[in-house]
């Protein structure tokens, strides 16, 4: 880390070497004091000091004098002035240093000191910038180097074109500046680029290198070697300072001798001026390119041995600024107070950014009643001085929202409203009060919770922090719904093809009223309806809010429509059935009895191992309005028969043969190998088990069942039965 050196006067010896300082007989250099840290008015001139003096008690030879904007200088805008007759004293100011240079007129080698210090006491600073800012400081020193008063070091730039970076190392570290020694720059802090960078006379090597480790860049030379100052490539990071150029370091390309891993101060011609790229050892060998090295940058101070020099001096200028500014805000037309701070000096208040009225002096500043934003701008003066860069302060006036339309809402019985609501600014908020309250919503609409009264809710609006100053109400209306009496608790019951009419009464208010039977069907717009047919029937009453009841239901039940159609009998089998076909039935409403009319019913319409012969089937509703009978003819045949003499199944025949089928019909026996064995007449006498007088042994005998309606239609059954004896 660099140091500030106090500067002291100590006896020292100086070295020939290049272009350093030369001193024959061990004389003492001359010392130099300067003090001087003023307040610049921007746009003004002002002497860089307000006491200069130089010592020489050795006499020594002074060939130049060298006065430079070591911090803060801008090219184009700074300038240092040598003012007054001074007819021994030629000067010259370099724009590209920031750098006022002395040297003797009338053919003389060296300057007078007498006339040196007098020209010193008479160079001005000025700026043309009106908003010059910050702080300038101003270097002194006999020798070539540039002095950086933050860090009492000299840097010198070295013309040598095409040398390489070993080199520039070994031949920086060979050089001396009054007894201090140099080494390549290490570059610490923005000022030391911008003199060393911006601010030099021409461009190259620096001491940072990683050739030690591939990105990882230390500074190699100097009291700051090994200094990590970054990790990584182009989009590395430094633990303390760094200044590469764009997409650097970027490694780019192989040189003769090696990667790059050299930093150098870019060439004017590439990038920011004054920052860093990488190149090999050697750079680009091409003397036009701009990477061809041109030189290199020698520091000199902070080595271990160096000896204390008092042969430069700083002053400075700075120029008051304001540090920090406080907007504020209100809601509508008022009054804002606003305020300012400054590093130094008085706040001056402007009602405009040049030019304008100064409307007041102080850290505060009340405004008069505004009813508009309004902007305000703020100067920091010392020694009343009123040019310079002015800062911004807004007094805000926000618009206090208004509610511009709402929407209430209405709903029959009870449930949810929605409300609507729309500002002029900002968000719309919902309350529960007109004052306080609780905040139930924001937004432009509001579902409310299920209500069954009539309930007011209340909206303002806030926008920037400014708040609508009443609250709107918004209601939601719950209308009645119709209220009516009905005699639903009965069922209507049809039977015989009569007629049921359903009929509501006592309404509380003039209603419209729409009947629906199952399909959703309107039969009738009245308060009554008349129906012909079982069913469950609806009405919906509606006021004249637009308001319907909720649906009331009548359970109409009438005989089923059942046909013997629908009557399925399965028979001549092991196991007879009779069913019923209810797809034109609401099953549920019906229960079903075989042979007995008082039951017990059941609610599934099939009889299984039905007896052969006449029976009655009989279905009634569940909810006493009828029952209906359907008499049933089934056929049988036994399953064996036993022709043992004992009176008891001693013939087998077809069972139950009733009056629908004709004396035509027919049935022949087999025995087990498709013999026939006997023709029968259905409903006359049955085969005995014999053939042809024979008895016939115990056996399993088939038979076919060729049965004729009276209509002519032909039924074929097919079984068998075992004769037994």
């Amino acid at each position: 880390m660099k140091h500030l050196t106090k500067f002291f006067i100590a006896p020292f010896c100086f070295f020939i070497f290049f272009n350093c300082w030369s001193q024959a007989d061990d004389k003492d250099p001359p010392v130099i004091t300067a003090t001087g840290d003023q307040v610049y008015c921007p746009l003004s001139q002002i002497n860089i000091v307000t006491a200069f003096n130089m010592t020489n008690d050795d006499n020594v030879d002074i060939e130049a004098f060298h006065i430079q904007i070591s911090t803060g200088y801008v090219q184009g805008q700074d300038q240092l002035t040598l003012t007054g007759n001074h007819p021994y004293i030629n000067d010259n100011w370099n724009p590209t240093e920031g750098k006022l240079s002395f040297t003797s007129s009338g053919g003389a080698v060296n300057l007078v000191l007498q006339d040196l210090i007098d020209a010193v006491n008479d160079v001005v600073f000025e700026s043309n910038s009106a908003s010059v800012s910050g702080e300038k400081y101003f270097s002194f020193t006999i020798g070539d180097a540039n002095y950086l008063p933050s860090t009492d070091h000299y840097y010198e730039y070295i013309s040598s074109p095409g040398i390489t970076w070993t080199t520039a190392r070994d031949a920086a570290a060979a050089r001396r500046y009054f007894g201090l020694q140099g080494y390549l720059a290490t570059i610490m802090s923005p000022e030391e680029a911008q003199l060393t960078g911006e601010q030099a006379s021409g461009v190259g090597w620096i001491g940072g290198s990683d050739a030690t480790t591939e990105g990882v860049w230390q500074w190699v030379t100097g009291p700051e070697a090994g200094t990590v100052f970054w990790n990584g490539g182009i989009n590395g990071s430094t633990p303390n300072y760094a200044n590469w150029n764009t997409n650097e370091p970027n490694d780019c390309c192989s040189g003769s001798d090696g990667d790059e891993n050299y930093a150098h101060v870019t060439s004017p011609n590439v990038g920011t001026r004054g920052s860093w790229n990488d190149l090999p050892n050697a750079g680009d060998t091409n003397p036009s390119s701009n990477f061809h090295p041109q030189g290199y940058v020698v520091e000199y101070g902070g080595m271990p041995g160096d000896p204390p020099v008092n042969i430069s001096a700083s002053t400075r200028i700075r120029v008051p600024s304001i540090s920090n500014v406080v907007d504020n805000e209100i809601c509508g037309p008022g009054s804002i107070t606003l305020e300012a701070t400054a590093t130094e000096g008085t706040i001056v208040w402007f009602d405009a950014q040049t030019g304008g009225n100064q409307l007041d002096i102080g850290s505060l500043y009340t405004t008069p009643v505004l009813t508009s934003t309004t902007n305000y701008y703020v100067l920091a003066s010392v020694n009343g001085c009123l040019d310079g860069e002015r800062t911004e302060v807004t007094a805000t006036v926000n618009t206090i929202p208004t509610i511009t339309s709402t929407n209430g809402d209405a709903i029959c019985g009870e449930g949810e409203g929605t409300l609507l609501a729309n500002a002029s600014a900002g968000v719309v908020n919902w309350y529960d009060a007109l004052v306080g309250g609780t905040l139930l919503e924001t937004g432009n609409s509001f579902t409310t919770p299920v209500l069954s009264i009539t309930t007011t809710y209340y909206v303002d609006a806030t926008h920037n922090g400014c708040t609508t100053a009443n609250r709107t109400p918004v209601a939601v209306i719950v209308n009645p719904t119709p209220e009516f009496e009905v005699d639903n608790d009965a069922i209507y019951c049809i039977n015989g093809g009569g007629q049921v009419i359903l009929e509501t009464y006592n309404p509380n208010g003039n209603y419209t009223y729409e009947w629906f039977d199952e399909s959703g069907d309107v039969i009738s717009s009245v308060s009554i309806a008349t129906v012909n047919e079982d069913g469950v029937y609806s009405v919906v009453a509606t006021n004249s809010l637009g308001c319907e009841s909720n649906p009331v239901s009548f359970k109409v039940v009438g005989n089923p429509n059942i046909t013997d159609e629908d009557i399925i009998v399965k028979d001549l089998s092991n196991n007879n059935m009779i069913s019923v076909d209810t797809s034109s039935i609401n099953i549920e409403d019906y229960e079903f009895s075989l042979d007995n009319e008082f039951g017990p019913f059941k609610n599934e319409p099939l009889f299984e191992n039905v007896y052969s012969g006449d029976h009655m089937l009989y279905i009634r509703d569940k909810f006493g309005c009828g029952i209906i009978a359907f008499p049933v003819f089934v056929l049988g045949f036994p399953k064996f028969f036993t022709p043992n003499g004992d009176a008891s199944n001693p013939t087998w025949n077809i069972n139950g043969l009733g009056t629908e089928y004709s004396a035509r019909s027919n049935v022949f026996i087999y025995d087990r190998y498709g013999k026939l064995i006997k023709h029968l007449i259905p409903g006359v006498d049955g085969w005995d088990g014999t053939f042809n007088g024979q008895i016939l042994e115990n056996s399993d005998y088939w038979f076919v069942a060729n049965l004729i309606d009276i209509s002519g239609n032909i039924k074929v059954f097919r079984g068998h039965f075992s004769l037994i004896r």
